[in-house]
């Protein structure tokens, strides 16, 4: 099964503020409310040492990465989920995941954050898992395809099949059955029915 997460406290919550770390200087701010949410990124600046809102001028990583970087060739499955929420989530399940969004999340950045999650874990495979809505199949349709344009061996999760009551803009929070070892057993199904990802899943 997954080596362990390394535990690296990353985020922190009070009441209905949360805070996510992507490093010394970059995080993540997020407000729940009743019915909604507000998430911005802050920067550490220098010159006035305070936090200030925006992306800053470093390049941020995927969020969750951190836990994951110390053991290279040894997690070959990652869990890709929308927010660093459901990280969270994944990982309190022993499920290595990640997300993309982060102070400078774009399209345009999508191919970047890829490419530093091959580079830090390879070789693995991504197992995509939108939001139940189209707004999270149109976001990882794109993920998939730019990761399939730089070579990253991809699978697409259907949420639905997960579990066949989630609701409308559902996600890992509402699939409370998906967890390490049920990912590895959706994951070697899948690779019955699609023979073209060469690395097994370990056990």
């Amino acid at each position: 099964h997954y080596p362990s997460i390394a535990p690296i406290a990353l985020s922190h919550t009070d009441g209905n503020l949360s805070t996510y770390r992507y490093s010394d200087r970059q995080r993540v701010v997020r407000h729940d409310y009743r019915r909604d949410k507000s998430i911005y990124p802050q920067y550490f600046d220098l010159q006035s040492r305070a936090w200030v809102n925006g992306a800053g001028e470093l390049a941020w990583q995927p969020y969750g990465l951190a836990r994951l970087s110390p053991y290279p060739g040894a997690v070959n499955i990652v869990l890709l989920v929308e927010g660093q929420k459901c990280v969270e989530i994944a990982h309190s399940r022993h499920i290595p995941a990640v997300c993309l969004e982060a102070g400078d999340y774009s399209y345009g950045t999508i191919e970047v954050k890829l490419e530093q999650i091959e580079r830090k874990l390879k070789p693995m495979l991504l197992a995509i898992l939108p939001d139940n809505d189209t707004a999270g199949y149109i976001r990882a349709t794109e993920i998939d395809r730019i990761a399939k344009r730089i070579g990253l061996p991809t699978l697409m999760l259907a949420p639905l099949r997960i579990e066949p009551q989630l609701k409308l803009k559902g996600d890992i929070e509402q699939m409370p059955n998906l967890n390490d070892r049920t990912l590895i057993q959706i994951v070697k199904d899948n690779l019955k029915e699609n023979k073209t990802w060469k690395i097994q899943p370990k056990i």
